[in-house]
């Protein structure tokens, strides 16, 4: 049953903005998922301030690492998401 309220919740997340729900459980998943969301959000924009902060003081060595981070994170999405 828990797996199906879940199922209902992100279904209507991801369809659309209306969002009707009709018992306590698809409440408490709903507000689940909106605080999971504001933490995940919050931990990137802090993460963006920090490198921001960082880059100017990175060596050469460091930002290819980084760089090189970034494009094997953006490759491994790109075969996820299709």
């Amino acid at each position: 049953m828990a797996l199906s309220e879940l199922n209902n919740i992100t279904s209507q997340i991801f369809r659309n903005v209306n969002i009707q729900t009709t018992s306590i459980s698809e409440i408490l998943i709903l507000t689940g998922i909106i605080i999971a969301s504001i933490i995940i959000f919050a931990a990137f924009v802090y993460g963006m301030f920090k490198l921001a902060k960082a880059l100017p003081s990175m060596s050469v060595k460091n930002f290819i690492i980084l760089m090189l981070i970034i494009g094997v994170g953006l490759i491994i999405i790109g075969i996820l998401i299709p």
